[in-house]
């Protein structure tokens, strides 16, 4: 699945989203268990009868016992909230620093100059237009697979390019209409880069 190769992937923390399949599975059990015991309507033996009342009540069964565990799935997966970890590394150093110069205006500490100057002509531009930017990144759940990192090395340095499938909500706030603003929810791909020397950690 991977798109380079010398790939390396760092796993996160997840929930799966439940299977539709579980859900028709359970429903189709429960319609030919209620099919199955609606035999019994019919004039055949008491025994008959009985047996298939029993097919029908196990079919029942089987059939809640997957609803119910799509529904477990469904509500673990509505109910968790993917953050990001500092202990894993830069990029989630990073990402967590990026969405607290969105929130609090704070520059992020592990960023190069040019990246705090590109964000710092961002704000003024904005500022100028009477536009607040509002914007958030955070790891998508459920099909993301962690973070992928390619390494490149060269005689003076190491390029580290990592990436991520996140989950990223931005949005404009117009200070001289009253608040008004324009909502956009996506997923993309979160890509970071780093230089580092030969002889440094990752």
């Amino acid at each position: 699945m991977a798109f380079f190769s010398g790939i390396s992937i760092q796993k996160r923390d997840s929930a799966s989203e439940a299977d539709g399949g579980e859900l028709f599975k359970g429903a189709a059990f429960i319609a030919a268990g209620v099919l199955v015991a609606s035999f019994m309507t019919m004039e055949i033996a008491s025994a008959l009868k009985l047996g298939l009342l029993a097919v029908g009540v196990v079919l029942c069964a089987v059939g809640v016992k997957w609803i119910v565990k799509y529904w477990k799935d469904n509500k673990a997966f509505e109910e968790f909230v993917p953050e990001w970890d500092k202990g894993r590394g830069m990029y989630d150093r990073f990402a967590k620093e990026l969405n607290l110069w969105y929130e609090k205006g704070i520059t992020p500490q592990d960023c190069d100059g040019d990246t705090a100057y590109f964000l710092k002509l961002q704000k003024e531009r904005l500022d100028k237009k009477g536009l607040k930017l509002h914007e958030s990144v955070v790891p998508s759940k459920g099909t993301s697979y962690g973070t992928g990192k390619v390494s490149r090395k060269s005689l003076w340095y190491t390029t580290d390019m990592m990436y991520e499938n996140v989950s990223r909500k931005l949005s404009f706030e117009n200070e001289f209409m009253s608040g008004i603003r324009r909502w956009r929810c996506t997923r993309s791909w979160h890509i970071h880069r780093m230089r580092r020397r030969p002889s440094s950690s990752a």
